[in-house]
């Protein structure tokens, strides 16, 4: 304008949404995160470690992190699991015989499907939260409402879901209002007049006490590259947990019988 560029397109990054990451950009970003953390009590950093379950069918890392108090929480708990291949008696004999009961167990966080990229990026930002904040804040659904069951209702109803006998003391269905009956995800509008929640505060020394991280951001690194939901030869990993004909899917078993967490998220 009048002889002055006012902005230039070598300074633009288009992205869908700010924390957005590319599977490149995950890389790095979990690298840069692993060297945040220490084993020293002296400090609050938690302790950090990169780890590489195997490689995907394109022959790419599958990278995870591991965030605990200290590394000395993940060996016990793997001494501990080790034993429980013996026998369960074994576990509760050792553990009375030993008069030590202080374990932090296992709880993992994963996502296999990479073109619903904000799960991955999800994981990705409560490990920063983890390994860069003294505390962390959400807002914890309590319940619905009269209009957020109604809603509720409706949207199952015109979408023909229902809940078997057999879980249905077992799901409360919280977070399961869709922002509009095509199930696209999105913000829902109304929120507040569907659920009932309340703002809590989790101490992460305190959170890492009771328990320690194993967070896979992308399982399919070979199609968060393309942002597809199936595998680079074609398979939808989530659909292979039985056969394991592929290495992700075999990757990913041998991680979790690895470390048998008490919870997984997917």
């Amino acid at each position: 304008l009048d002889g002055v560029t006012l902005a230039s397109l070598d300074k633009v990054s288009i992205k869908p949404y700010a924390s957005f990451h590319t599977m490149w950009e995950m890389y790095d970003e979990i690298s840069r995160l692993s060297k945040e953390g220490d084993d020293d009590s002296n400090t609050p950093a938690p302790y950090v470690e990169y780890g590489v379950m195997g490689k995907s069918y394109l022959g790419y890392d599958m990278p995870y992190l591991i965030v605990a108090k200290y590394s000395t929480s993940v060996q016990k708990w793997l001494d501990l699991s080790e034993l429980a291949y013996v026998t369960v008696t074994a576990v509760i004999e050792y553990v009375r015989r030993s008069g030590d009961d202080d374990y932090q167990v296992p709880v993992l966080y994963s996502n296999v499907h990479a073109n619903e990229v904000a799960a991955g990026d999800a994981i990705l930002e409560f490990a920063r939260q983890l390994i860069e904040e003294p505390s962390i804040e959400y807002t914890k659904l309590t319940g619905f409402t009269e209009e957020g069951k109604a809603k509720l209702e409706q949207q199952r109803k015109e979408m023909g879901l229902y809940t078997p006998k057999l879980i249905e003391d077992k799901c409360n269905y919280l977070g399961s209002i869709w922002s509009n009956p095509m199930m696209d995800s999105g913000v829902v509008d109304g929120f507040d007049s569907y659920y009932t929640s309340e703002k809590t505060t989790v101490n992460v020394a305190d959170l890492l006490d009771d328990v320690f991280f194993i967070l896979v951001p992308e399982e399919n690194v070979d199609a968060r590259m393309l942002y597809t939901r199936n595998s680079a030869n074609g398979h939808n990993l989530n659909r292979d947990n039985s056969f394991q004909v592929m290495p992700e899917t075999q990757n990913m078993q041998h991680l979790i019988g690895t470390y048998d967490p008490v919870t997984l998220l997917e």
